[in-house]
């Protein structure tokens, strides 16, 4: 919650399953990478997942952020590098805004010109990203007043054809009647036995030659007679991972650093742990060969290039399965690799718009907002990451490998299936409701009042609210009319906040999780990315580890957020740029040491 929300608010929930969803993700994956290690040893295992480290895992980025100041990471709305923003549209009813995401030059030019207004390409207001900055609400403006002309798709449609990334903002009615989620085949209907047909969101991962028939789900006991039967997530799975890297420049992960240095940024350390690094050009005719070489040696291939560099590359997936029939080729996309949105380019904060996140998320009566986790890039990746492992699996009993392909915008809407489903109570959009929830729901203000001194209680029971006053010193409000039911809890609603908040604002925000966790009212506080290291719980646990890295020195950063009992895995730090070129092309290819260097010499590797 630390990261969600706009500068000088509260912080703010993401509406969805941001810790339900990612935390099953994450333990579907354990489960079948418990049972390719059974199919080896014979052996079964314990494997858990915390939720509270499957939501730390899914903003890992936020984390990283902290190298820039040392404070706590500011939520900061929608607003990243300008002109990166929401923007209004037609006919301006409470979800119709885009989100554009405009990080180069190249793509700014292409919207300038895209808008009718090419003289701005040249204009000095916004020819840097300093004059940019300083110019932000002028940008801002000029874009606005073209995009509440069109409707949110009608931008779409004009921006994403020239590489501007794009989202219309869909909204849970949106969802089920969007022309590309229906041509990919990802909204279905069902038809139950009790309740007829309905609309649904099908499944998230694509697997080529492994198809189950989607059922409904079942009355209640109807089948009681019967048993209920990322990359760097691979490597902290004990996988071998080779990272393959353009020679010179590397991951562009490696240079996200505010000070310009050219040591390798908190970002890419944190997502690159127990890789081996080898650089490769693939635009050369004899780093194709070598890569086509190394294919063979490995069970996976995956990519997240714009849709079709790979093949222009001739290293598809077609290409690929022709020298290693056993490959299996992970895919993510934004928008996936069919349907009419498939060739626009997107980010992660394009994937939360498409995806319905942006339109549940924010307060009531306010615009759209956008999460400070990575429910695009991290959702995707650990889906991806149960399809390679479901998919091997496959192979492990057919010989043959397969396409497996993940699409971002469905990544995202798999993890707000609950906002969706609220749906059939009106008929309309779900709102956003900021973060109350039924009453006394919410979040509330600590001491000594900081900006992420807050703690958040979800009270959905009687048992909990009574547990929760007692907890308090009121006991008396047990029996108090204005709170003795539902009905009267909600026409009381800002009276009953007013008590609590009385209460914890003479607390800290772990003085109050100290109280109520032992009595069972479910409640956490807002950790944000300073406390989350020294935070007791987590590094108790040790899910906060140390590493020593060669250049940057000892550095935290957060664990496996799956936990297996017979299966430990080293962790090691990210390599260097071209650390294991040498020792890999030998180890799998028998090259020589001078080869390597005269490869290196002609900017092949």
């Amino acid at each position: 919650m630390s990261v969600t929300g706009t500068p000088g608010s509260p912080p703010l929930r993401t509406a969805g399953n941001f810790g339900d969803t990612g935390a099953g993700m994450l333990l579907v994956s354990g489960i079948l990478a418990a049972y390719i290690q059974r199919q080896k040893t014979g052996r079964g295992q314990l494997v858990e997942v915390a939720q509270q480290e499957a939501v730390l895992n899914s903003i890992r980025s936020a984390l990283s952020m902290r190298e820039r100041t040392g404070e706590p990471v500011p939520r900061r709305g929608n607003r990243a590098q300008v002109p990166t923003d929401i923007y209004p549209c037609a006919p301006g009813g409470p979800n119709d805004f885009v989100y554009l995401h405009v990080p180069t030059r190249h793509m700014l030019d292409a919207l300038f010109t895209t808008i009718g207004r090419p003289e701005l390409v040249v204009d000095p207001h916004f020819d840097t990203e300093e004059a940019r900055a300083e110019h932000q609400d002028e940008l801002w403006d000029i874009i606005a007043d073209w995009t509440r002309q069109r409707t949110k798709y009608e931008v779409m449609e004009l921006l994403g054809p020239v590489d501007v990334p794009c989202a219309a903002v869909l909204d849970s009615c949106d969802i089920w009647r969007d022309r590309h989620l229906n041509e990919r085949g990802y909204i279905r209907t069902m038809h139950h036995p009790a309740r007829g047909d309905w609309q649904f969101p099908g499944m998230p991962i694509r697997l080529a030659d492994s198809r189950v028939d989607l059922q409904p789900s079942p009355l209640l006991g109807q089948h009681s007679a019967e048993i209920l039967a990322d990359t760097q997530m691979l490597a902290w799975l004990g996988a071998e991972v080779v990272k393959i890297e353009q020679p010179g420049l590397g991951d562009p992960g490696r240079r996200l650093r505010p000070d310009g240095k050219r040591e390798d940024a908190l970002y890419f350390l944190t997502y690159n742990g127990n890789k081996r690094s080898v650089t490769l050009n693939l635009r050369t005719e004899e780093g194709k060969r070598l890569f086509l070489e190394l294919v063979p040696k490995f069970d996976v291939v995956v990519e997240n290039f714009s849709l079709g560099t790979m093949e222009k590359l001739g290293l598809g997936y077609e290409t690929l399965k022709q020298i290693h029939p056993g490959l299996i080729y992970a895919t993510v996309k934004g928008f996936g690799t069919t349907g009419p949105y498939s060739p626009f380019h997107s980010y992660e904060m394009i994937a939360q718009a498409a995806g319905g996140a942006f339109s549940v998320t924010g307060m009531p009566g306010g615009v759209p907002l956008r999460s400070g986790g990575n429910l695009g890039d991290t959702g995707s990746g650990m889906i991806l990451m149960g399809g390679i492992l479901a998919a091997y699996i496959q192979r492990l009993k057919t010989g043959e490998g397969q396409h497996v392909e993940v699409a971002q915008q469905e990544a995202v809407l798999n993890q707000i299936r609950t906002a969706l489903s609220f749906r059939e109570r009106t008929g309309e959009p779900v709102p956003r409701r900021g973060n109350r929830a039924t009453v006394p729901t919410d979040l509330y203000p600590c001491a000594p009042g900081g900006d992420n001194d807050y703690v958040y209680m979800h009270v959905p029971t009687r048992h909990m609210l009574d547990a929760l006053f007692t907890a308090m010193g009121r006991p008396e409000l047990v029996v108090d009319p204005r709170f003795d039911s539902e009905e009267a809890r909600a026409k009381h609603q800002d009276e009953l906040w007013g008590i609590i908040a009385d209460w914890t604002r003479q607390r800290t925000k772990y003085g109050v999780m100290e109280l109520l966790g032992p009595v069972d009212v479910p409640c956490a506080a807002v950790l944000d990315s300073c406390d989350i290291w020294r935070d007791r719980h987590l590094n108790e646990r040790g899910y906060i580890r140390t590493m020593h890295h060669p250049v940057k020195g000892d550095w935290q950063f957060p664990g496996m957020p799956i936990r297996m009992s017979k299966s430990s895995v080293d962790l090691r730090s990210s390599p260097l740029l071209g650390e294991h070129t040498e020792e890999v092309l030998a180890e799998k290819l028998g090259v020589s040491t001078d080869a390597v260097r005269s490869l290196r010499e002609t900017g092949v590797v």
